[in-house]
């Protein structure tokens, strides 16, 4: 892909010492600054004037160690050597400090002279610091009292330090380790979380060693004296022999240099080597290691062989991530730019603007290195020495840097003299880059496809069959926009940027003129002069020699480096033959071509949502890479064992599909949008359908197609990736946070080895399978069940060939072929058993199209569904139709009810209710009456009114216990529409509980009853009647309780009781919401209110009798008391009969009846126990 950069400004720095460093640091008075260890100085970008006192700061920078600028360039922080941190704001120009403890003092000590050993970071708020030594101390601060920070006076900040200490089995550098480097990033996204990262790299032996450490903290967490974060540490060993390319270890000043991206998913690692064409960059994913390697083209070597003291110069000596993390800058110590995609290689870059024209080109070298040759005189004194030590010594040397904007697609490329300011043009996407990259890839196989089949029509059109390499037209809209060159001019900002566009960091502040101006420019003058006060010990200044101004015509473009594919050959490319030579031109297509298709599929999956169409380009990814596999089944026997490539195409097959799914994982941690586990179903049948699809050769020549063996690969295939997927997207909530109150700043706080989801973070692929139990879910609802098609065709084939297998019975090796396909068989059935599929034919699926609708959320078109089929339904004279009414009847209940649809489930149970009690006024009446005037009264008039007596039951029922529920202030839940049965008990202490539930909010029923004007009916007394009329007693009994009414409690408790003794037996309910606990008898009922009203009065009444009679003896007191009480209660009591009865005792003759009905069993279309019908009541 190509990168255009417009040079916006190139200015040389007004200072004679090198600056190292640049940094953005504000956001409404954002301006650029210089950064060194011990000096801080803003800069001006279009004069390349500074300023060289900073007034807050000033004061400071004589006991500096170190200083770091946060992310979002908001706040700059430095260690003292007293061991205090200094926390200054830009915008707001606020110094906040706060106090160091010994053990930083120590570290200071220990590292004198070395301050480079010592890293600082500091969060987006100012509110946490990191201290990392490269030996692996680490010192945590966090701020106390934000106020503090947010105060507009300068002053100290309340914190506190703690040591973060590492595990016993990590990994940590050396003081000797001199290529040892580190990095630390505070990060706060939905992803990470609010945590830190800090990564050690160093070698050890022939090995790369990385080292990471993670704090994460809880959300929201910001409380004094308690520790609110985890501790994670993780180390990974690297061969660097199996790296591609493979490369030795470097112990060397600045061999490793490591930085990760802004989201802090990825880890970039660049491994300079003595070998120009071994350097890479090494991506490591901070979720489980996977790593993808990207070679840097040789650095522009062209010489393969290069002096000892030009080898720096080729190494990568700073790195920076774009804002969103999609390019990797980096500048070679030779001057050069480049730049890497996220997680690909280098981009094709070109410049224009300021007269720095280059490109199309690899590396862009805007700042050509110019090194001191000293004089023959001195030569021989310091060839003892390494470059590593020639170079700290000549401080006057280039010090490169690259610096992206934290928001802005601008960077800055300085060697510490001058600055060149460049800006990204087309604002490209991570969809365009994704795009551009298949296009390319598609170009690649078409050509590859071309050398393979040789014009051969049958081979071209079984790979059409097999795949597709047509981008959908819809993605046309990723194309870059085309942008006119832009013209360049001799002035120092590009002339084709707009000053009114450009950021403020760009724009030229000197505007104030006159005798002020005049003063600025004189004080530049001297501040010119004054940069060369003091030269740190050991170096010195030199008074003869010659400067040599380095070649940059070798450093335009990348070498083509085949060593970063498995598809390397070990003979020379030099050889004459010219097979030999088609041969390896395809070994470099094809590894040309897994590259890139992984390293899509790679981009794609790690940035999840922030791609758009992410689901169509990976669909196409994996489009591509089922034409690739179909390639590898053309390439020729001479080319699969040739070298390293002695493998069979299936073995190449397994490879690719087993990296290919090693970064599943990193798509499970978008919580929102769809997933990969669709388009791995269907690679999956792609690739299956490959392997059993007969290869052209095959086909011409009339072979068996299909083999115990190509059998037993789909097997290997189908295994590993159900595996992978179960293992990727059975994610299972991890235990809750510990109570944050038992964990105190004097207590460690808590190792974790995984993340919020059992998604191991900063675990390799071993460790990770480890943890994950997949066998603890049921195997239907895994996520591999999705496969069922897949292993249906595959089945289907496997019968097909077993049958034409019977024809060859009797030929040799006959035995042993069935044997294996029985093997095969009987996995198979094993699999689609295990998934839930049955093998022989079954009953037809019903459709349910109301209830596909209600799980669309079309609610409105389900009800209308559910009406008119409730209308069908009763049309119909089965057993069956019984329960299809009821079902249909209470999903539309739920329905209402959960979209808080109060009135017209209210309608609903008021029509139930009223049909109820006309049927048994007609029963007991023994007479027909008209229906028709009825029919009008009835709110519901759509409802059939030959409609089951049961479904009718039902929706009161529900209804009623709802309602007592909501009155009782109980949890609030229906029952999901697709999964419906009538809501549970409530009198019964451990009713069956439902396992689904859809949960109401108490406030959003009682806000819709005020809105739909149902205060009037939505009552105590219209539950009541519900449960009545429902035949639900017992539950009335516990609904009149529980409200505080005992006299209508213990009414209707003494009815039912009576009914059921004179009538039948408690013990032949089978029901057990018909049983009448013990506490809701009316003994139990009056004694527990006589003693609570004994026990308020005792301690009153007490004190009245001594006031009235103090002759009267304690005990007669108590007796009179008593009995006073006793006749009382009595006579409540009996008031409260004769206060219930009228209401009550006309319609418990029709609920005992209703009550003896439900206690027969329940009927089901199948059976029916007439043994435990009881005979008709009388009341």
């Amino acid at each position: 892909m190509e990168l255009k950069l417009e040079v916006v400004l190139s200015s040389s720095i007004k200072r004679k010492k090198p600056w190292p460093r640049f940094c953005w640091l504000g956001q409404e008075k954002e301006s650029v600054f210089l950064l060194d260890d011990k000096r801080i100085s803003e800069i001006n970008m279009v004069s390349g004037r500074t300023k060289k006192r900073t007034p807050k700061l000033h004061p400071l920078l004589n006991n500096v160690v170190t200083m770091a600028s946060s992310q979002n360039g908001m706040w700059l922080c430095g260690l003292l050597v007293s061991g205090e941190v200094f926390l200054w704001n830009r915008d707001k120009d606020l110094l906040k400090t706060a106090a160091g403890v010994p053990e930083i003092v120590q570290i200071i000590t220990s590292f004198q002279g070395n301050s480079s050993r010592l890293s600082l970071q500091v969060s987006c708020d100012g509110t946490r610091v990191l201290l990392v030594a490269i030996t692996g101390q680490v010192f945590l601060w966090e701020c106390i009292d934000v106020k503090d920070l947010t105060g507009l006076r300068d002053g100290p900040v309340k914190g506190h330090w703690a040591l973060i200490k590492s595990l016993e089995d990590t990994i940590l550098p050396s003081s000797q380790d001199k290529e040892a480097s580190q990095h630390t990033i505070f990060v706060k996204t939905e992803v990470m979380g609010d945590s830190c990262l800090s990564a050690f790299v160093f070698t050890s032996g022939k090995k790369l060693v990385i080292t990471c450490l993670k704090i994460k903290w809880k959300e929201g967490h910001m409380k004094s004296g308690f520790v609110g974060y985890r501790i994670q540490w993780a180390t990974k060993t690297y061969p660097m022999s199996r790296l591609t390319p493979p490369c030795q270890p470097v112990k060397s000043r600045g061999a490793l240099v490591p930085a990760f991206s802004p989201d802090g998913r990825l880890l970039a690692i660049v491994l300079n080597q003595r070998k120009p064409k071994a350097t890479q960059v090494l991506f490591v994913s901070m979720q489980n290691f996977v790593s993808i390697s990207s070679g840097l083209g040789g650095c522009g070597s062209k010489k393969m062989e290069i002096p000892s003291k030009y080898i720096r110069s080729y190494w990568v000596g700073s790195v920076s991530w774009s804002p969103g993390g999609l390019f990797f800058a980096c500048v070679l110590k030779r001057g050069s730019l480049l730049m890497l995609a996220r997680l690909g290689g280098l981009l094709t870059l070109t410049s224009s603007g300021c007269n720095v024209d280059f490109g199309p080109a690899h590396f862009l070298p805007l700042h050509p290195l110019v090194t001191y040759r000293p004089p023959m005189s001195t030569r021989n004194g310091e060839a003892s020495l390494s470059s590593s030590s020639l170079s700290v010594r000549d401080v006057m040397r280039q010090r490169y840097s690259v610096t992206w904007h934290p928001r802005l697609l601008y960077l800055i490329v300085s060697d510490g003299y001058m600055a060149t300011v460049m800006r990204v043009l087309d604002r490209p996407s991570p969809a365009l880059l994704l795009k551009t990259l298949l296009k390319d890839t598609r170009k690649d196989l078409e050509k590859t496809s071309r050398m393979l089949d040789e014009s051969q029509s049958h081979v071209k059109t079984w790979l059409d069959s097999v795949s597709c390499l047509n981008l959908d037209l819809s993605l046309d809209v990723f194309s870059p926009t085309s942008t006119c060159r832009p013209k360049t001019t001799g002035s120092f900002i590009s002339a084709a940027t707009n000053g009114s566009t450009l950021p403020q960091f760009l724009l030229d502040q000197q505007t104030l003129g006159g005798t002020k101006e005049l003063l600025e420019n004189i004080q530049a003058v001297f501040e010119d002069d004054s940069d060369l006060d003091g030269l740190p010990a050991g170096s010195h200044v030199e008074d003869g020699g010659r400067l040599e101004f380095a070649s940059m015509f070798d450093t335009i473009h990348a070498l083509e480096t085949h060593a970063d594919t498995s598809f390397v050959t070990g003979q020379d490319y030099e050889t004459d033959s010219v097979e030999l030579e088609r041969e390896t031109l395809l070994h470099r297509k094809l590894g040309k071509i897994q590259s890139r298709l992984l390293t899509a599929w790679a981009f794609g999956i790690s940035l999840g949502n922030a791609v758009e169409h992410r689901a169509p380009l990976l669909r196409h990814t994996l489009h591509f890479l089922v034409r690739f596999a179909a390639l590898l089944h053309l390439v020729p026997n001479s080319v699969i064992h040739t070298g390293r490539m002695n493998t069979s195409p299936f073995t190449w097959l397994s490879q690719l599909i087993k990296t290919l799914i090693s970064f599943l994982s990193w798509d499970t941690v978008h919580s929102n949008g769809p997933n990969c586990l669709g388009l791995m179903v269907e690679f999956t049948k792609q690739i299956i359908c490959l392997i059993l699809n007969p290869h052209p050769d095959f086909k011409h020549m009339s072979q068996c197609l299909v083999s115990s063996e190509s059998l037993s690969r789909v097997m290997l295939i189908l295994q590993l990736i159900s595996d992978s997927l179960d293992h990727t997207y059975c994610l299972q909530q991890e235990s809750d946070w510990p109570s944050i109150e038992k964990q105190s700043a004097s207590h460690p706080p808590q190792l974790s080895s995984s993340d919020i989801y059992h998604v191991p973070q900063l675990q390799d692929e071993k460790e990770e399978k480890s943890i994950f139990v997949p066998q603890a879910q049921p195997a239907p609802q895994r996520p591999s069940s999705r496969l069922l098609g897949v292993w249906q065709l595959v089945y289907r084939v496997t019968q097909q060939y077993k049958e034409e297998l019977k024809r060859f019975k009797g030929y040799d090796g006959w035995d042993e072929e069935d044997q294996h396909l029985s093997v095969i068989m009987s996995q198979i059935q094993t699999a689609l058993q295990g998934i839930g599929e049955r093998l022989e034919e079954g009953p037809a699926l019903l459709s349910y199209p109301g209830e596909h609708l209600f799980l669309c959320g079309l609610y409105p078109e389900s009800a209308d569904v559910w009406r008119l089929q409730i209308c069908q339904e009763s049309d119909k004279s089965c057993d069956r139709s019984v329960f299809q009414q009821t079902r249909l009847c209470l999903a539309l209940l739920y329905s209402l009810l959960s979209q808080y649809q109060l009135k017209e489930a209210q309608q609903l149970g008021d029509h139930m209710s009223q049909l109820i009690l006309y049927r048994a006024r007609q029963e007991k009446d023994s007479v027909t009456s008209k229906t028709s005037s009825l029919i009008d009264s009835l709110p519901c008039p759509w409802l059939p009114m030959d409609l089951h007596n049961d479904a009718a039951f039902a929706v009161v029922q529900t209804l009623g216990r709802f309602m007592a529920s909501y009155f009782t202030n109980q949890p609030l839940f229906v029952l999901p529409a697709h999964n419906v049965v009538v809501l549970p008990p409530l009198h019964l202490p451990h009713a069956p509980s439902v396992e689904r539930v859809v949960s109401l909010c108490q406030e959003e029923v009682a806000r819709a009853v005020r809105q739909q004007h149902l205060s009037e009916v939505w009552t105590v007394d219209y539950a009541q009647d519900l449960l009545l009329i429902g035949g639900l007693l017992p539950e009335s009994v516990w609904l009149a309780y529980h409200l505080g009414d005992w006299k209508t409690a213990v009414s209707l408790s003494l009815a039912y009781t009576s009914y059921c003794t004179n009538h039948f037996d408690f013990t032949r309910l089978r029901r057990r919401e018909l049983h009448l606990p013990a506490v809701l008898e009316p003994e139990s009922i009056f004694q527990a209110e006589l003693e609570s009203f004994l026990g308020n009065k005792t301690a009153s009444q007490d004190c009245i009798d001594k006031d009235a009679d103090k002759s009267l003896s304690g005990s007669n007191r108590d007796r009179g008391a008593v009995c006073r009480n006793h006749m009382s209660t009595q006579s409540l009591y009996g008031s409260s009969k004769i206060s219930v009865a009228p209401k009550i005792w006309p319609v418990l003759p029709f609920c005992c009846s209703v009550v003896h009905q439900l206690s027969a069993p329940c009927q089901t279309p199948a059976t029916q126990d007439q043994e435990e019908v009881f005979s008709s009541i009388r009341c």
